[in-house]
């Protein structure tokens, strides 16, 4: 079974055909991880962190370094988005309305559906506009 890639792996444990078993062993990094086994109690050389359920690929004779240098993400952690220290532009209320216009227009002209606004990507597009 060790020719599977991580994102199987993390499908056979949602599906409960994976276990997960705790480890005990001379690293306390154990602390923090558990084996993935097969129903047969066997390990098939994968890991998981206890603390965000991320999947790791695990060679026993390598030791535990790379698992040491897994860094979890705290999903109750709120870290800023790095667009959180861009400044906010101040766009001015006729250019607010001149861009509506621009946009019924590009809408009516070319035939397109008015819910091509609503989309992710026109909505960056457009912040970059002003």
């Amino acid at each position: 079974m060790t020719d599977l890639t991580i994102e199987e792996v993390t499908i056979m444990l949602e599906n409960e055909e994976l276990l997960r078993q705790e480890k005990s062993g001379k690293s306390d990094v154990w602390l923090s991880f558990n084996e993935i086994i097969n129903n047969d109690g066997q390990t098939i050389g994968f890991v998981i962190c206890k603390n965000c359920q991320h999947v790791l690929k695990y060679e026993y004779s390598y030791g535990t370094s790379t698992l040491k240098r897994h860094k979890y993400s705290d999903k109750n952690e709120k870290q800023p988005k790095i667009t959180s220290y861009w400044a906010k532009k101040q766009v001015s209320t006729a250019a607010k309305e001149q861009t509506t216009k621009n946009i019924v227009k590009l809408v009516c002209k070319d035939l397109r559906p008015f819910e091509i606004i609503l989309g992710q990507d026109f909505k960056e597009f457009s912040q970059e506009l002003t």
